[in-house]
């Protein structure tokens, strides 16, 4: 059935890669056709998700490739950024599906001490381009494998042939990874995982069924005809992901051989137990990208959480004038009674688990907040009144702090104890401070307020207090105190943004940083919990800065 066999050896051009440059190549051949063509017949929409194998893991699709990236490219973030303005008019109507099958997962060395999960998703995507077929083709032979060419840094061999009333590519790195394609009539398979390409065929053919057949799904897509993206994480999804991510969790802990295993048994077995699936949708707002991350929980963990995280007023405080303005990111915690919240949390946590290892679980979430210097959590949040923010000073976490009131300064100190309170306070500013005995940690004290962590985060957090540079002054007004969450994240990012910026148009100058901020708030619902992220790129921005050149 091969009607032909090419080949050819693509090299990597001194240029550098951007998502949409072979793009705009292709594009300049075919525009004005593409152009009269959907002038005259306006791309119909189809339900792709019937082309996909009904046992895939993550679902995620867009009904308008150009209308997300746009949304992307119209935040003010990108705009003051980016070179150009990069033209999406080829990808305009151009729906898209993605489909992971699986995970390859091994562990890589970062050196004697340290190791990270390097787990690569199996995956295929279909788009219906709404092209004419030789288009389609040209397509998939230029864009495609200029992309597969960069992505593989380096010399790479590409197979045509035709069978199956179509054009099949293979694309072939030194090292032995590969790419593939099949193009017939205007839509594009293409994936890392030649047998979940020939899988999605199968299923157009009837021999398998199709991931519009899932419920779930169905009735998310319905809900969200407005979204400019859609993911879905199926049940079987939901517990390949927690094993993905008790490796992971299990290798940060690498110099503790039993907290290791512990993570890596435990957590996947957690999660299995309490989340069903995940929907994630994206929209714009204007000025950038809201992504909501449903997590659908199993009834009683969902009742039981959301009965016991009840909302304070979300209004500034007081209190939030010792956080400092200039933290590289801020947490709220907002409920009126955090021990009963934390107790709770711990509890269906553990209920989650087998019996042995819910009792581990219980004594192990005992030690969370041992950065901050708390060594008894439910002490220190049954004496504390309501709102708790956390901050950090810097993007890994190790200059922070939290910050409290309190009812009685005797409770707090019983629940603090890493601090030596034998030996005289440090008077700074109006503050009273207390160390631990090895110097690493400091307890302050104002008033009925407590701030715990780092040091020098805590004295520079009342420095720029008593300077009037704090968070409430700055954020009074704005969206971190408009909502009634149970936590508020509001942080700063760099290399994401950075990543987009480079994917789409390239930076005006190479040597410029950009950072973006965000904000992430949680709700709990009889229904389960939603994770609500507003950011000038999204979550959508993350998948297009796996497109960067690296």
């Amino acid at each position: 059935m091969l009607a032909h066999k090419a080949k050819a050896v693509a090299f990597v051009r001194e240029r550098p890669l951007t998502v949409v440059s072979g793009l705009a190549a292709l594009g300049a051949l075919v525009a004005a056709a593409v152009l009269a063509w959907t002038m005259l017949f306006p791309r119909e929409r189809v339900d792709l998700s019937a082309s996909l194998p009904a046992d895939a893991l993550v679902y995620l699709e867009t009904r308008d490739l150009g209308a997300a990236l746009r949304a992307v490219t119209a935040s003010p973030a990108f705009r003051d950024a980016a070179s150009r303005t990069p033209d999406l008019s080829v990808l305009e109507g151009m729906q898209v599906a993605v489909a992971v099958t699986g995970f390859d997962i091994g562990e890589s060395r970062l050196n004697e001490e340290v190791s990270e999960a390097d787990f690569r998703p199996r995956f295929v995507a279909v788009a219906e381009t709404g092209l004419w077929n030789w288009q389609a083709r040209a397509f998939a032979e230029r864009s495609l494998g200029d992309f597969v060419t960069r992505s593989y840094g380096g010399t790479v061999e590409a197979e045509t042939d035709e069978r199956d009333s179509g054009t099949r590519f293979v694309w072939k790195a030194p090292d032995g990874r590969r790419s593939f394609a099949f193009v017939r009539g205007g839509r594009i398979y293409f994936g890392n995982d030649e047998a979940a390409v020939d899988r999605c065929l199968a299923v157009e053919r009837g021999e398998f069924a199709g991931l519009s057949t899932d419920e779930t799904l169905r009735s998310a897509r319905a809900s969200a005809e407005d979204a400019l993206a859609l993911g879905y994480v199926s049940p079987n999804g939901v517990a390949q992901l927690s094993n993905v991510a008790g490796l992971t969790a299990a290798l940060s802990m690498a110099e503790n051989e039993v907290a290791r295993s512990f993570i890596a048994r435990t957590l996947p077995e957690m999660v299995r137990s309490s989340v069903r699936e995940v929907v994630w949708t994206a929209r714009s707002d204007g000025e950038g990208m809201v992504d909501d991350f449903d997590f659908v929980l199993v009834p009683q963990a969902s009742r039981a959480l959301a009965a016991a995280a009840q909302t304070g007023t979300g209004e500034v405080s007081e209190l939030d004038s010792y956080v400092s303005s200039n933290v590289f990111s801020v947490t709220r915690y907002d409920m009126t009674e955090p021990d009963v919240a934390w107790k709770t949390a711990v509890e269906v946590a553990a209920s989650s688990v087998d019996e042995l290892s819910g009792r581990l679980l219980e004594v192990f979430s005992g030690s969370l907040l041992v950065p901050f210097g708390v060594t008894s959590p439910q002490d220190f949040l049954r004496a504390v009144r309501g709102r708790v923010l956390t901050a950090h000073f810097d993007a890994d976490g190790e200059e922070s702090f939290a910050v409290a009131r309190f009812r009685e300064a005797a409770e707090v100190k019983r629940s603090l104890g890493a601090m030596d309170f034998k030996k005289a306070p440090e008077k700074y500013l109006d503050a009273e401070i207390w160390l631990s005995e090895d110097g690493d940690l400091a307890a302050a004290f104002v008033g009925d307020v407590v701030m715990v962590g780092a040091p020098d985060a805590v004295r520079g957090s009342l420095s720029d207090r008593n300077d009037g540079q704090t968070v409430a002054r700055k954020e009074a007004g704005g969206p971190f105190y408009g909502v009634r969450a149970a936590t508020v994240t509001l942080g700063r990012e760099v290399d994401t943004a950075e990543r987009v910026v480079e994917a789409l148009a390239g930076k005006k100058d190479a040597n410029m940083r950009i950072a973006t901020r965000f904000q992430t708030e949680t709700y709990f619902s009889d229904r389960g919990m939603t994770r609500r992220t507003t950011s000038p790129f999204g979550f959508f921005g993350r998948i297009v800065a796996q497109f960067a050149a690296r």
